[in-house]
């Protein structure tokens, strides 16, 4: 599946696997999504995928509502919601 323009939401982007799957997700021209704990190391993990299209939010996923809110808010990038990487603990 080509990847440009695809809506993809990452959990745990703030650390490691998350990390690198979010570059590489920028890298093949993905709009992203990104949902992690640590506020510092998930902005510095958007900065360096470098992606132009792009959403982060410091928080954590446990209540049902606030995934749901958080997939809605991604998926209102103008499209649907194709890829889910669940890297969160």
């Amino acid at each position: 599946m080509p990847l440009a323009d695809r809506i993809v939401l990452i959990t745990g982007a703030s650390g490691g696997v998350g990390t690198v799957v979010t570059q590489r997700f920028a890298e093949a021209g993905a709009r992203l999504g990104l949902v992690g704990r640590d506020r510092e190391r998930l902005v510095a993990a958007a900065a360096a995928a470098g992606s132009k299209d792009l959403d982060a939010a410091a928080l954590l996923l446990t209540t049902r509502d606030q995934v749901k809110q958080t997939v809605a808010g991604v998926a209102g990038y103008g499209g649907s919601l194709d890829v889910i990487i669940d890297d969160a603990e």
